[in-house]
């Protein structure tokens, strides 16, 4: 099946399956230290998931600081690696 959401790199239908982890921080500002766990880095989670309602939420652009010991199933990761 083709679909029009195509990235620069050739890729089909990336968007909206999950979100991902990532290990950016959000652009521009840094999230604020918990009281109790000053030296903690909160996770950060980009991108829109496929149980979005609305297809404005699939932005890449979408941030959330979430817990790495809950699971959900619109959450995931992307492997990569330099060449």
């Amino acid at each position: 099946r083709q679909t029009q959401d195509i990235s620069p790199f050739g890729i089909h239908d990336m968007a909206g399956n999950v979100s991902e982890w990532t290990a950016s921080e959000r652009a521009g500002e840094t999230w604020p230290a918990h009281p109790d766990y000053p030296d903690l880095r909160v996770p950060v989670v980009r991108g829109g998931h496929f149980a979005l309602k609305n297809t404005t939420d699939l932005l890449t652009t979408r941030f959330f600081a979430e817990s790495p010991d809950e699971a959900t199933l619109t959450r995931g990761f992307r492997t990569a690696a330099d060449k």
